[in-house]
Order: structure tokens, then C-alpha cells, then sequence
């Protein structure tokens, strides 16, 4: 697994491996630990539910923990109305700011206005750069990676790498081919902005076939 991505790597291998172990028979249930003790949480927010919370699931919990719980309610859903016979309850949900990158990788999802967010590369991310023959062959595929960025409507975006200006677009993506060394992505767009910091590693060899086969007895 030396300078093997888990992309490529573990999780292909782990993926494998849970199929073979249960293609023939469908996985045990669960079996909590002795002690634990179950109470409703919201589903969404893995908190105590209010009245607003429209989907409620059980989770388990130790002892020490039940004051906590009892300490901090559901504020992810927000009651706007209450039900009577002929309505539903109405609610609107008030996702935490930590949820931003999530709903802008949503088809209609935006950040909270005036805010501009780097989906990709993340910080402090490590990509490795695998041999190609492109030395020899020019129709060989240049490896790219993609730079991302969330908060755009229609304003043009600069995307800077190094202190080097690379392009400017109103695009929400750009990508740009693979080179080693350690890298400072910053994009700006009027008065607001957004940096990370990654890194690209040479490997040694060549990636292998993903995954594994079986051999039958």
C-alpha cells in the first residue's frame, strides 16, 4: 500500500471483501453493547426531538451521556405553524454553518450570501501523480484535478495558484493538469475570497488494477 491511495487502495479491496463475505447470507443485526440504553433522537441532527422534527429514530446511548441529551434539543427544525386536523405542521430547517459545502453540492444549494467556499481541492489534501507515458505519447491523458468553488451566481471568479493568476471565469470549476510541489489555491471574486493548501507527490509505480478477484476451490 505504499503511495496507494485509499481511492484506488482500501476502499476497493474493503468493498470487495464485504460482498464475498456476505453474498451468500445477509449480515447478523446489530447487538448493543450491555448497558447502553435507547432514546429517540431527530434524524437529521442526532438530537433530542421537538415537536418540529418531521422524522424521529432511535439511537443508543450510554447513562453518563443522558444529560446531555436531555440538555440539548433539536434546533435544526423550526416550527412556523402548528398542525390541526386538516394540516401538517409547517416548518423550515435551519442547517448549522458547517453544512454549507453540503448544500452547495446540491443541484439549487448556495452558501449563506456573501461567502465563497473551495470545495476542491480540500485543505491540506495529498495527491499523488502517477508515471505516464506521455513523454513518448502526446495522446496521452494529462491527469487533472479539478478546482471547485461554491457561492458563485454569475459574478467571474480569478483562481490564483502560487501568487500566479491562472484564468478568470464565471464558471464554478476549473481544472488544471497535475504537478508536484506544495500548493496555495486562492480564489477571489470582488471583495471576497477563499484559500487551501495541498500537495503533489510523484509516485514511484504505476497504478494496478482495481480491486481483487477470487479464485474458486
Amino acid at each position: 500500500m505504499e503511495q496507494v491511495s485509499g481511492v484506488i487502495g482500501a476502499a476497493p479491496l474493503w468493498h470487495r471483501i464485504m460482498l464475498h463475505l456476505h453474498q451468500s447470507q445477509e449480515p447478523a443485526p446489530f447487538q448493543a453493547p450491555p448497558g447502553l440504553v435507547q432514546r429517540p433522537v431527530c434524524a437529521l441532527s442526532g438530537l433530542r426531538p421537538t415537536p418540529a422534527c418531521p422524522t424521529v429514530v432511535q439511537e443508543y446511548f450510554y447513562p453518563d451521556d443522558l444529560q446531555d441529551y436531555e440538555r440539548q434539543s433539536d434546533t435544526f427544525y423550526q416550527m412556523t405553524s402548528v398542525g390541526t386536523n386538516q394540516q401538517s405542521p409547517q416548518y423550515i430547517v435551519n442547517l448549522p454553518d458547517e453544512y454549507n459545502e453540503w448544500l452547495a453540492r446540491q443541484p439549487q444549494g448556495n452558501l449563506a450570501p456573501g461567502k465563497l467556499k473551495i470545495l476542491s481541492p480540500r485543505e491540506g489534501d495529498l495527491y499523488m501523480l502517477y508515471p505516464t507515458e506521455s513523454d513518448q505519447d502526446s495522446n496521452s491523458a494529462v491527469q487533472r484535478l479539478e478546482f471547485k468553488v461554491a457561492g458563485l451566481k454569475s459574478e467571474s471568479v480569478e483562481w490564483w495558484l502560487n501568487g500566479e493568476k491562472l484564468t478568470s471565469n464565471s464558471s464554478n470549476s476549473f481544472f488544471w493538469p497535475l504537478g508536484p510541489g506544495d500548493w496555495t489555491l486562492e480564489v477571489k471574486s470582488g471583495d471576497i475570497s477563499d484559500r487551501v493548501t495541498f500537495k503533489v507527490q510523484l509516485a514511484e509505480n504505476p497504478p494496478t488494477r482495481r480491486g481483487f478477484s477470487i479464485a474458486g476451490p
